[in-house]
């Protein structure tokens, strides 16, 4: 039965619970804590199916606004006395087709195999991020979820990361295209905030950049290089 989930009303685990429901509202409650300006978080959702016209569960689903469009995240919980195989995420990839939602998370108490791996790292639109040996606790991370496209006119989007050396050292600046709009950007070095590439500054703290050699039919970029450093 759907229940709506928030921070002053989280779900009541009860002794009588299987442990697989323990560990659902287990997730339920923890991304209901987390402030990520989400309008709703439902345990059990229910939602209908675009392409099999018929009604979908959803252990959580959170539905809010990002950029000023509306999102949604599906999130399966699964605890197995073994790993989750790639049957297990293609079926889950095509409950998120048919419920076409912007993104989904899995969320497992025990291990994944290999190709189960691969095959949720191949996921695209919507993405999957996989959550795995989650038997010691659940974290409280919600980063890896959320889409982190800096474009305000892309609300779906996730930024492949990769990392370009420093000539003078000191960390590396990760950058990365958009899988959804292409849009190429960077996470500033200094303050931690993710701009896009082309302005060539972090709008946060001043720290400026540089980047060369792009190339969007390769998706490759030369480098991105700090050449200034932000406000303390």
């Amino acid at each position: 039965m759907p229940s709506e989930v928030t921070t002053d009303s989280p779900l009541n685990i009860s002794s009588s619970d299987p442990e697989w429901r323990v560990f659902e509202k287990d997730v339920a409650n923890m991304v209901a804590r987390l402030d990520v300006g989400t309008s709703r978080v439902t345990h059990d959702a229910r939602l209908m199916g675009i392409n099999s016209e018929v009604e979908r569960q959803v252990d959580v689903l959170i539905e809010g606004m990002l950029h000023g469009m509306p999102i949604s995240i599906a999130i399966e919980c699964k605890k197995y006395g073994r790993n989750i195989d790639v049957g297990d995420v293609d079926a889950f990839i095509g409950k998120l087709h048919d419920l076409a939602v912007d993104k989904g998370a899995f969320y497992i108490y025990n291990g994944v195999s290999a190709g189960a791996r691969t095959r949720a790292s191949s996921a695209r639109h919507p993405a999957v991020v996989l959550r795995e040996d989650l038997g010691g606790g659940i974290p409280d991370d919600w980063d890896e979820i959320l889409p982190d496209c800096p474009n305000e006119n892309c609300y779906g989007g996730t930024i492949a990361w990769t990392s370009s050396k420093q000539p003078a050292g000191g960390a590396d600046v990760e950058w990365g295209y958009c899988d959804f709009c292409g849009t190429v950007a960077f996470c500033c070095r200094d303050c931690g905030e993710i701009e896009i590439a082309d302005a060539g500054e972090c709008f946060t703290c001043g720290a400026k950049y540089e980047v060369s050699t792009v190339d969007y039919q390769s998706t490759d970029v030369g480098d991105v290089v700090q050449i200034t450093r932000g406000v303390d």
